[in-house]
């Protein structure tokens, strides 16, 4: 009986739609809530989050695989490199003028 109830406290707990939930969402790699309006800003924010998310984990494949690279390869994993560190500080560079923060990302991001 009281596993029911807290299944229904959760179920019934407000969902937070504000930009800065869908921004923390989408760099610990969880999908939007579904039950959040789907306002611009909100969209916005986790699209650049999971963007965040998703090039700092290539950059990490890519780190791994450089260290094995034959050096004919490595100059397309150097430059691949090169283009996510450009494009994770225009996505830092939007966010803090935003206001969302630059810490780590939730531990779920890992």
């Amino acid at each position: 009986m009281s596993s029911l109830l807290f299944a229904l406290l959760i179920a019934a707990a407000p969902l937070d739609c504000a930009p800065l939930a869908a921004w923390n969402a989408g760099r610990a790699g969880e999908a939007a809530a579904p039950g959040c309006d789907p306002t611009a800003g909100y969209r916005e924010a986790h699209r650049l989050g999971r963007a965040m998310h998703e090039l700092h984990r290539e950059r990490y494949a890519l780190d791994l695989q450089a260290a094995q690279a034959t050096p004919a390869a490595l100059g397309a994993l150097r430059r691949r490199q090169r283009q996510i560190d450009t494009d994770l500080e225009a996505i830092r560079g939007l966010a803090t003028i935003k206001g969302w923060p630059l810490d780590p990302a939730p531990e779920s991001a890992r």
